[in-house]
């Protein structure tokens, strides 16, 4: 869906842009994810309504730290977290509560014309009685727009992070000692052309994975070298508007997996996809702002005689406005996704996602979401049913702090079992304290 970017204020502009960008690369649904990056004027502006999530309290928002021709905006995020499954598994659940500090920051440009954004932050979570799931992580990005007119622009966007995996994570091993390490480093740029009726939008994008070693609770080497890997995407999109409010649309993917360590797999895992989706994006008067499309996606292995795959692929989001206070979000694809496994390296995931949001006070947010996915593994026989859901309450008490409280709940059903996938039933609830400046 076409995402008002450009038309918010700074903050909300900044973890818009960063999330969508983040979100490009590390998902397979980039080709979707490449539209929400994109200025949306004219008879491509989809407005009319404002989500709950998006609108703007200038008499809550932070004002940050006026540096000339930038703002520095602040941040540390205190958080108490408590799961009831630890290890995400179906037997011998263990309990625990951890303490999490979150310090981050962000750099924003405020000139009139150009912009661009550094931001940063770094997490060190610890736990109660489970030491060996304490991690650290960090992560630093930056994006720069430059401006050819009021309706064309080129950008880019650079990424780095030392991350670590959930034990929930689909492909993530579920006997290693500590929680998997890795790093991630994102590239990206993207250019776009607009005119009254034609929207043309190019995107391009690398995404390499570096995972740590580690160990089993056994005692045996855990080599995860097998998933270190390079991602290359490229994507284009066309737009023609019919009138102010629909449009029709056709948009291309490439993308291409290259494992820098094929020798440990069972066979070669590099892959080329290609993926072609033609639909439509539209605003229905204040009530309803869609965009769905449906196409074909292909995805063959480097190594001769493996199977690859070819199907229907399809993405869909649609969201409901029935007042001014309340959001409904429906979303619903078809995608190809990359695990990593030496034996089942892609699935083909089938998603569907509700979401509602309602302002229940201007300074209380309320939230929920319930999801369901099916992975079905490519090259081996087995399927991973997921069903998610959780709640989340964000109160605002003034422009320097607000307390967040979310609880999940989140459940893997593997069929058929034993071939290394999840089973499990996890819930978990968070409280956070956010101060800024």
């Amino acid at each position: 869906m076409t995402l008002p970017v450009m038309g918010l204020h700074r903050p909300i502009l900044t973890r818009a842009l960063l999330l969508a960008l983040t979100f490009m690369l590390s998902s397979p649904v980039y080709a979707q994810a490449v539209d929400a990056l994109t200025t949306s004027a004219g008879n491509f502006k989809r407005d009319r309504s404002i989500a709950v999530l998006d609108r703007l309290h200038p008499e809550f928002d932070p004002q940050g730290i006026n540096l000339g021709s930038f703002v520095l905006l602040p941040k540390v995020d205190v958080t108490a977290r408590g799961t009831d499954n630890l290890y995400a598994t179906d037997s011998d659940r263990r309990s625990d509560v951890a303490g999490v500090v979150d310090p981050s920051f962000k750099l924003n440009s405020n000139w009139s014309r150009n912009w661009v954004t550094l931001a940063g932050d770094a997490a060190i979570t610890r736990y109660a009685d489970h030491g060996s799931e304490n991690v650290e992580t960090y992560d630093v990005n930056g994006a720069g727009q430059y401006d050819i007119d009021s309706q064309s622009y080129v950008r880019g966007f650079v990424d780095y992070g030392r991350l670590a995996e959930r034990r929930s994570d689909v492909g993530t091993p579920n006997n290693t000692v500590t929680p998997i390490r890795y790093n991630s480093l994102n590239a990206i740029g993207t250019a776009q052309w607009q005119s009254s009726r034609f929207k043309l939008v190019a995107s391009g994008g690398v995404n390499q994975l570096r995972y740590s070693d580690n160990v089993t609770f056994a005692g045996a080497p855990a080599s995860q070298g097998y998933r270190d890997r390079n991602s290359y995407r490229g994507t284009a999109r066309g737009e023609y508007a019919l009138t102010p409010d629909v449009s029709l649309l056709v948009q291309g993917t490439a993308s291409f997996q290259r494992y820098t360590q094929n020798n440990q797999s069972a066979f070669n895992r590099n892959s080329d996809r290609q993926e072609l989706l033609g639909g439509i994006s539209m605003e229905l008067t204040q009530l309803v702002r869609a965009e769905a499309g449906v196409g074909y996606i292909h995805l063959t292995y480097k190594q001769p005689g493996l199977q690859g795959f070819s199907g229907i692929g399809a993405r869909a989001q649609v969201q409901f406005f029935p007042s001014q206070l309340t959001t409904v979000s429906l979303k619903a694809s078809r995608t190809i996704e990359d695990s990593g496994l030496p034996t089942a390296p892609s699935y083909v995931r089938s998603l569907v996602a509700l979401q509602v949001d309602h302002e229940l006070l201007r300074n209380l947010i309320l939230s929920g979401s319930a999801q369901y996915s099916n992975n079905d593994f490519n090259l081996q026989a087995r399927q991973e049913h997921r069903p998610e859901f959780f709640a989340r309450a964000i109160y605002t008490l003034d422009r320097h702090f607000s307390l967040t409280a979310r609880y999940d709940h989140i459940e893997s059903h593997a069929q058929p079992f034993g071939l290394g996938g999840k089973t499990f039933a996890l819930n978990q609830l968070t409280l956070t304290l956010s101060a800024r400046i």
